[in-house]
């Protein structure tokens, strides 16, 4: 069902219905160890009759963590008529703080609806801020004495209406090309419909006029029509801000902006008045005029945090996908007329390749002294540049080969020929073309910015190199395309990539919009970072 790698620990996640009779005796086990060292536990510990005993949903419900075949921590549920309620959480006390019951908990709230209920003891405080960051209150006492703590009520996921407001922009330019294919995924768990901004027949790019202003309108009098839950906007801050007042107003959505980037100015750079305001405005849009905002991968959070005075409970984590397996299914198409650029970038035997803007933040003015580095041990190598920007003139005397912008599918099938990608960025979010590139099995390097290492994961290593410095990226460029990769090496990639999906990175935004909308950005941020832990390993770096 899922693994964490936490440091030196790695655990899996698994359902009580799976466990061995060997593992339901380590089980009670972990029950007597908990109970003999917590002073807020049950007076006597459950026995194997408990775990085994029969309750509506329970076997459905119910979870364990375990490590190294043995279970670190579980979560025993069963159904209700109105929701679910836990009847017992669990953590090995040498496996607290780690993430475990958070886990767990976002684990059972996304295959749960209606509310959800569980017993606390009133001293046990750590465990009481946990369910109350994750969306339970205090809702009166048992006889017993403990508290009765309840959520509100989570409504079914395939109920959810969900809007996702992209750019017709970025479908011109390549970066929302993939948007219409993840939304129709995203529609097989919730009612999701893609809304292109820009577009005259739904909403034409945002200006000061009367006509602009009635195709608002209409607009938001149909999201009020179709019973919008939340809007879900890429990007396009301005807009968010706009859509959150006119919930405020009456239309009763929420509003979570996808933003995932640099500052998308280089460091020393002299802004103008105007510039300086509008980055003003953004900045408090971010913190007042949504009800969260989206944005991965957790690095970037952090980042979030620092640059614009973000609270990580407004901060929801979500991921760029990809459909790997459509990917892969383009590079054996038939072969293509190819340019006489490209001719001569595939006669050499180690093959690098750029895929980006041609701007400073891309760090598209190093690719020179880059190639440069990587010939003192592979003198016949060559770079090939996809696509166009402000260095272009300034980059094409240079001895990298330039082929300008081409469409996403040549990209994709040239990008399978290259024996590394290069990604020189001085800023980066969420660089999707890491993740495009591991799922055709071709390694890419990059300096550690933004979200590259996490993106990575436990490759980074091998892969990322520290920020701005060009003579180590240019050795491990080098590594990995001196010789054909080897299959393992390959698989990795295509593993990592697949953590990316688009089907696991839809139905995950699905459940985390959910808990947006039924409990608050809180919760959701908790439950967002809980489901993606395992995809993020953490380091003691």
């Amino acid at each position: 069902m899922g693994t964490i790698p936490n440091g030196a620990h790695r655990y899996e996640l698994c359902r009580l219905t799976d466990l061995t009779d060997e593992s339901l005796g380590a089980l009670v086990e972990l029950e007597r160890l908990v109970h003999r060292e917590s002073a807020h536990y049950d007076d006597r510990p459950w026995d194997l009759e408990n775990f085994t005993r029969p309750l509506p949903g329970k076997q459905e419900l119910s979870l364990v963590v375990m490590e190294s075949g043995k279970p670190v921590g579980f979560l025993v549920a069963s159904s209700r008529p109105d929701g679910v309620h836990v009847n017992r959480v669990a953590v090995d006390p040498r496996h607290r703080g780690m993430g475990v019951a958070a886990w767990l908990i976002a684990r059972l709230f996304a295959q749960s609806s209606g509310t959800v209920t569980i017993n606390c003891d009133p001293g046990n405080q750590p465990a009481i801020a946990l369910y109350t960051r994750a969306g339970f209150r205090v809702r009166g006492t048992t006889p017993a004495g403990k508290l009765l703590l309840s959520t509100d009520p989570l409504i079914p996921v395939e109920k959810l209406c969900v809007w996702y407001v992209f750019t017709t922009a970025g479908m011109r330019s390549g970066h929302a090309a993939h948007v219409p294919g993840f939304v129709d995924t995203l529609s097989h768990t919730c009612r999701a419909t893609a809304v292109r901004y820009g577009d005259p027949t739904e909403l034409p790019p945002l200006r000061l006029s009367l006509d602009w202003v009635r195709a608002f309108l209409r607009l938001a009098a149909r999201a009020r029509r179709e019973g919008v839950d939340v809007i879900f906007v890429r990007i396009h801050w301005k807009l968010a801000a706009l859509l959150w007042l006119a919930g405020r107003m009456g239309g009763g959505w929420r509003v979570a902006l996808w933003s995932s980037g640099g500052v998308g100015v280089l460091s020393g750079a002299r802004l103008g008045l105007r510039a300086r305001a509008g980055r003003l405005v953004h900045r408090q849009v971010l913190r007042r005029m949504v009800d969260a905002v989206v944005t991965g991968p957790p690095r970037l959070i952090d980042q979030y945090a620092g640059r614009y005075g973000l609270g990580r409970d407004r901060m929801l984590l979500a991921c760029n996908d990809v459909n790997g397996e459509a990917l892969r299914t383009l590079t054996d198409g038939p072969e293509l007329a190819w340019g006489p650029v490209v001719r001569r970038w595939l006669k050499s035997p180690h093959r690098f390749l750029y895929v980006h803007s041609l701007d400073a933040i891309r760090g598209a003015d190093r690719l020179p002294r880059l190639l440069a580095e990587i010939r003192t041990d592979l003198p016949d190598a060559e770079v090939l540049v996809l696509g166009d920007g402000p260095l272009f003139s300034r980059l094409a005397p240079e001895p990298v080969l330039m082929a300008g912008r081409v469409p996403n599918d040549v990209v994709v099938r040239v990008m399978a020929q290259a024996g590394c990608l290069l990604v020189p960025s001085r800023q980066e979010g969420f660089p999707r073309v890491l993740v495009e590139a591991m799922a055709v099995g071709t390694p890419c390097v990059s300096f550690d910015v933004g979200g590259c290492a996490d993106v990575m994961g436990e490759l980074r290593d091998r892969y990322v190199a520290p920020d701005g410095d060009l003579e180590r990226m240019a050795e491990l460029a080098v590594a990995a395309a001196r010789t054909p990769l080897p299959e393992a090496a390959r698989t990795a990639l295509v593993q990592r990539a697949a953590v990316f999906d688009t089907e696991p990175v839809a139905s995950a935004l699905a459940v985390t919009l959910r808990s947006l909308r039924s409990q608050g950005a809180g919760p959701a941020a908790l439950l967002s970072r809980s489901l993606w832990r395992p995809a993020f390993p953490r380091r003691n770096d």
